[in-house]
């Protein structure tokens, strides 16, 4: 806006190469404006933290209803899922969406 300001009130947003005042955030290691981040950022409802929507490793996990960072995922045993098609929670080796198999008893 063409105007003076002090270094501790205003910044420079490294997504959209503007100075901007207000607050900041950090996406994948750089500074962000609010605008940018609002508009370009997906953020880690576990961990907080943030990435660039163009470059995330961030997933929207549907059935508990919140996106999840790889790290995040990983601590809760959350993967793909070939047989249901989705990113859902593992236990002992199975997805808790999809039944295991029943093994067949053979006599």
């Amino acid at each position: 806006d063409d105007e003076m300001y002090c270094t501790d009130c205003a910044f420079y947003c490294e997504h959209c190469d503007n100075s901007s005042t207000g607050d900041s955030y950090t996406v994948s290691g750089e500074t962000w404006c609010e605008s940018c981040y609002c508009d370009d950022a997906r953020v880690c409802s576990c961990c907080g933290d943030a990435e660039s929507d163009m470059y995330s490793d961030i997933e929207y996990v549907e059935y508990l209803g919140r996106d999840m960072c790889e790290s995040c995922r990983d601590d809760r045993n959350i993967f793909w899922c070939e047989d249901c098609e989705m990113v859902t929670e593992w236990e002992d080796g199975y997805c808790t969406h999809c039944p295991p198999e029943e093994e067949e008893v053979v006599d």
